[in-house]
């Protein structure tokens, strides 16, 4: 599946791995051939996960930040 398919870093994911796509996408049922039109549907999967990875990443901060101050406006840490 593509979610096993993702190239990560220290910083999170960074985009599909490309080369395990063209391995497993002829192992799908059915299967699949990565011609033009199918990898540019592929990359903008790719950049609209990216982009809705981002949006959680940054709602998720936002949230421990304001956790973060009610603790310190109720005088813990």
């Amino acid at each position: 599946t593509c979610f096993t398919q993702w190239r990560t870093s220290m910083n999170g994911v960074e985009g599909l791995d490309y080369t395990a796509l063209a391995f497993a996408a002829p192992l799908c049922e059915p299967p699949v051939e990565l011609d033009p039109d199918v990898f540019t549907f592929v990359r903008v999967f790719e950049a609209e996960r990216l982009l809705i990875q981002q949006e959680q990443h940054e709602a998720a901060e936002k949230k421990r930040e304001a956790e973060a101050a009610a603790a310190r406006a109720r005088g813990g840490r």
